[in-house]
């Protein structure tokens, strides 16, 4: 688990004594991440991962499924560019 404080400029990391400031991209990181589920090693083997999981369900509800994926991530994408990096 990640140290943090508020500071005026966002997030800064504590952990192991060494501050680092994260802003704003890390506040979205932190709110977005879910301490239940797993992560992957890359963008593209979570995305491999979603898509065999939707190649589980009934061929009539994976358009569902990936129109849901894809707006999450779109909606994602968009909240990036929106903050300081």
């Amino acid at each position: 688990m990640t140290d943090t404080k508020e500071t005026a400029g966002g997030m800064t990391d504590t952990t192991g004594g060494k501050e680092t400031t994260g802003g704003k991209a890390k506040e979205l990181a932190l709110s977005l991440q879910h301490s239940l589920f797993a992560t992957r090693d890359s963008v593209e083997d979570a995305f491999d991962y979603a898509y065999s999981i939707i190649q589980t369900l009934p061929e009539q509800d994976r358009l569902a499924a990936y129109t849901a994926l894809h707006v999450l991530v779109n909606t994602i994408a968009e909240e990036i560019k929106r903050v300081e990096v």
